[in-house]
């Protein structure tokens, strides 16, 4: 546990070389269709939903996780939006080349990571798949109350969540 913690100092520690540390609050949103951005993220803490608002399937993402919208995963149904405020490091397009060559395997621990979610998002759920991004949220011990939040939000803010 304590050499995790370590790797995920040092990590944090080279992605600050290359990203912004920024604070986005609650309910804000991060990307969508109309606010795109080729960057990838860092969550330092906090939570947050990346969505396809066509299908209405969400997928958590919590501290010590990546997520984004590079331009290779643009999309235009998907989304994030911020469920508490959250502390992350944002990496652009620019920066994240400059990784990409200087840290090949920390690039592609993100490029995993956002394929990973794009792939949930864009392909049909069934209850297993469904049933194991449950398992792995509550392996991670995130809060109760994001892991039973309904799927299908109805208008809340003015986000541009899922409606009927």
């Amino acid at each position: 546990m304590k050499h995790k913690r370590m790797n995920e100092k040092k990590k944090e520690e080279k992605l600050n070389t290359f990203g912004n540390k920024t604070k986005i609050d609650q309910n804000e949103i991060i990307f969508s269709p109309e606010k795109k951005m080729n960057e990838a993220f860092y969550l330092l803490d906090g939570f947050i939903e990346v969505i396809n608002r066509e299908t209405c399937v969400s997928r958590l993402v919590g501290p010590g996780e990546f997520f984004g919208d590079r331009s290779i995963f643009e999309s235009d149904v998907i989304y994030a939006e911020a469920l508490t405020p959250v502390h992350l490091i944002r990496i652009d397009g620019e920066n994240f080349n400059r990784l990409l060559y200087s840290d090949a395997n920390l690039a592609m621990d993100i490029t995993a990571s956002l394929s990973k979610h794009h792939l949930f998002l864009t392909n049909k759920q069934n209850v297993l798949s469904q049933v194991k991004e449950l398992f792995s949220h509550m392996k991670k011990r995130y809060p109760i109350k994001f892991l039973l939040k309904s799927q299908k939000k109805k208008g809340r803010n003015g986000s541009v969540c899922c409606s009927n």
